[in-house]
């Protein structure tokens, strides 16, 4: 009985292990406070730009850019926050916000899912 308990004691002790590692994120909810926002941006070029400024990044919607550029990373947004939904003009600005802080000058090949919306972050060449 002794050795059944100690087994049931470890097996238990290695399932709360493999639970609570799958629980992590890398999103923007430090807290992991329910509903919260989990915006993220993935830079997925090597060169490092400096930050542009959030009121100059374009939001290229229909269109393809008449400038040659390059491809500097992902932004994604949550649709909602809290449980409430996002304007369009609210998820934008995030990702005008996040596109400076990553150094580029527009966002294209946006869309939207049930629960996130996606952008391709880009600087044009000079």
């Amino acid at each position: 009985m002794k050795k059944f308990t100690k087994v049931i004691a470890v097996t238990s002790l290695g399932l709360c292990a493999v639970v609570l590692s799958g629980c992590s994120s890398t999103g923007m909810n430090p807290l992991g406070l329910i509903g919260a926002p989990s915006d993220s941006s993935i830079v997925t070029n090597t060169h490092h730009y400096n930050p542009t400024k959030k009121e100059d990044v374009k939001i290229i919607l229909d269109s393809q850019p008449s400038k040659a550029y390059t491809t500097i990373g992902q932004v994604s947004v949550d649709e909602t926050s809290y449980f409430m939904s996002r304007s369009l003009e609210s998820k934008y600005n995030i990702m005008k916000e996040k596109s400076a802080k990553m150094g580029g000058d527009a966002v294209m090949n946006i869309h939207s899912s049930m629960a996130t919306m996606d952008g391709t972050v880009i600087k044009f060449k000079s």
